[in-house]
């Protein structure tokens, strides 16, 4: 029978299909990659950074980030879901268990940096009391 009149069969696809997953792989390129790991709670976040890359692309490579957009940069607002809750909650990042002097977006990882990123709540200090009645009258309770 003519190669032409054959009608291809469940096997000649698997071939094909097989055929041109071995040629991407022999024409793809290593990549660096990075593997987040979240907390249970969802409040602290930490992989490795990816060397020439800001901790905020990373970040944004590995999960979902929300950003406010501030006249000093972007301001991460939530991260893997996670948001701060209002005015009393922030995310802070840290490398190499190490604060920075220049935000996410700025931050170019090193080979071996350890990013982590913390949901930190702000707790105001209590302002003094104005007057004595008001000292007075917390003082007898």
């Amino acid at each position: 029978m003519p190669i032409e009149n054959r009608r291809p069969t469940g096997r000649h696809f698997i071939y094909l299909l097989l055929l041109g997953s071995i040629m991407a792989c022999q024409n793809a390129e290593p990549l660096e990659t990075a593997n987040a790991v979240i907390s249970d709670d969802g409040s602290r976040v930490e992989y490795s950074g990816v060397g020439g890359e800001t901790a905020l692309e990373t970040l944004r490579d590995l999960t979902d980030v929300d950003v406010r957009v501030t006249s000093l940069g972007e301001f991460v607002t939530g991260v893997a879901g996670r948001s701060a809750a209002g005015g009393h909650q922030f995310w802070m990042f840290l490398v190499n268990d190490q604060t920075v002097r220049v935000g996410a977006g700025d931050y170019i990882a090193k080979p071996g940096d350890r990013i982590t990123w913390v949901l930190k709540t702000h707790t105001p200090t209590p302002k003094p009391k104005d007057n004595v009645a008001e000292q007075q009258k917390d003082a007898a309770q």
